[in-house]
């Protein structure tokens, strides 16, 4: 009689973890220093832990990636979905939380909430040690670009961009000048340019000689990874892109979506969204270097807001930034640099545009010289 009840007592609890199991929200992502990160054992750690921990409840939810990495990649031929996205769209996961580009055409299969960061487009570089200067004269130093343009005009230059990715598909279509550039110098070299994701890039940055090869990347990864090698920096700003959550469109995703977008706007709105992030930025080295120059700096700049504060270090803005959802986020605690300094690489991508437009008058004017 013991050893029956023994046994119902194994085959209850059984039963009662796989339920609790199975009553979890799956819940979509891929692993990306510091979105989602391995902690000890098979635990997760980093923002989006946090993040879900917040908006669904701890113990509530579990993490599923795709057996493929990729974020999602349309087939054209079949209309269907890979990674992630496919993942939503079979069934496989409830909710996709990562750092997913909110995209026109992603938004045709998945309902997005508001965004909880965004993000700039910008090109990731390694300083390196002058050797007698760009012109020979005797610079020491590390080499730094100022502007697009600088590494348009070094035909040696190479761009390297997430193969498939949103930003991949944001230059292909891009009607830009300059962008368009950017792209054929990709196309013109893949074995190069296409990496798979963010830490292949870097790896092969790290193991550049010289300084003709960048990082095209969304600046919260960009940015990240700045914290961690102060010899990295990044340049630009080729356009502004969103990180929401997300769930497959169907009769009741508005309301699942609405309800995910109002806790996000709490933490928002509470300043929590603030402090989940700087749990992860706030101690970086090289943001510790910032925060120095940014007080030292300060004296001088008060009179002004926030968002036009800078100083000759080029540390940038301080405090936020009268730009979109979650730029404050972004620019305080992932390392980018202030409005004031962003505007200035905003027209110096302007110049490069108008740089690239003036060389197309002048190989037509040569062109009709020679009719």
């Amino acid at each position: 009689m013991e050893l029956k009840h023994t046994r119902n007592f194994a085959f209850a609890l059984v039963i009662l973890f796989a339920s609790d199991v199975s009553a979890k929200k799956k819940i979509g992502s891929i692993s990306n220093d510091p979105f989602l990160m391995q902690g000890p054992g098979r635990t997760k750690t980093g923002f989006l832990p946090d993040l879900m921990d917040a908006v669904v409840g701890p113990g509530t939810y579990k993490f599923v990636q795709p057996a493929d990495g990729h974020y999602g990649q349309l087939d054209q031929g079949s209309g269907s979905w890979d990674g992630l996205i496919g993942m939503a769209m079979t069934g496989q996961v409830d909710i996709v939380a990562a750092d997913l580009t909110m995209t026109s055409t992603r938004s045709n299969v998945l309902e997005f909430t508001v965004p909880y960061l965004s993000a700039q487009v910008t090109v990731l570089l390694k300083k390196e040690k002058k050797r007698g200067g760009r012109h020979g004269a005797g610079d020491h130093g590390r080499h730094k670009f100022k502007n697009v343009l600088e590494m348009l005009d070094n035909p040696d230059f190479n761009f390297m961009v997430i193969n498939g990715g949103s930003t991949y598909k944001f230059l292909e279509q891009s009607k830009i000048a300059y962008q368009r550039q950017i792209f054929q110098r990709i196309q013109g070299n893949t074995s190069t340019t296409l990496v798979a994701n963010y830490d292949e890039g870097v790896q092969r940055l790290a193991e550049a000689d010289g300084h003709d090869l960048g990082l095209i990347a969304e600046s919260p990864g960009a940015n990240w990874r700045k914290s961690k090698d102060c010899k990295l920096y990044s340049i630009g700003n080729l356009g502004e892109r969103y990180f929401g959550l997300a769930v497959k469109r169907s009769g009741s995703s508005s309301a699942v979506v609405k309800d995910l977008s109002n806790k996000i706007l709490e933490l928002q709105e509470s300043g929590m969204m603030t402090m989940l992030i700087d749990r992860y930025f706030g101690n970086a080295k090289c943001h510790k270097k910032e925060q120095r120059q940014k007080q030292q700096s300060q004296g001088s700049s008060q009179s002004f807001p926030p968002w036009m504060r800078s100083n000759e270090q080029g540390g940038g803005g301080v405090g936020m930034t009268p730009t979109g959802y979650g730029v404050m986020v972004d620019k305080a605690y992932f390392g980018g640099e202030g409005t004031c300094n962003s505007m200035k690489l905003d027209v110096s991508d302007i110049k490069a545009a108008m740089h690239d437009i003036k060389r197309e008058l002048n190989n037509m004017k040569t062109k009709l010289e020679g009719l």
